[in-house]
């Protein structure tokens, strides 16, 4: 299919659409027309929300590094530290503080 928009941001816009078709078409098994008419209106949406604001996305690798805590913390054994380090591509000192972190984060958790 061809760029359904044009003119002034049109790239961005495409961008969208494109990204957001393919999603449909292989995580939620959308038929192409299907996953082509949602991407057009999630673009028009966005377009009618955040039309004319300048809009930044951030990468979003605070949520990386926190998931990345919880499963290790979550395999954690007690001592594995050395196979979790390898594993997770940090130093030794870094898994440590990690899973200090991650202690307090749900002993404050179950606390409340």
């Amino acid at each position: 299919m061809r760029d359904p928009y044009r003119g002034a941001g049109s790239e961005i816009l495409n961008d969208i659409y494109s990204h957001t078709a393919d999603v449909l078409t292989q995580y939620q098994d959308y038929s192409t027309q299907d996953a082509n008419e949602t991407s057009r209106a999630v673009v028009n949406r966005l377009r009618e929300v955040f039309g004319g604001q300048l809009v930044y996305f951030p990468k979003g690798v605070q949520d990386d590094v926190t998931e990345r805590d919880e499963r290790m913390f979550n395999e954690f054994d007690g001592k594995n530290q050395k196979e979790l380090a390898k594993k997770y591509g940090l130093t030794l000192q870094q898994v440590y503080r990690r899973l200090r972190v991650m202690t307090t984060i749900i002993k404050g958790e179950n606390s409340d």
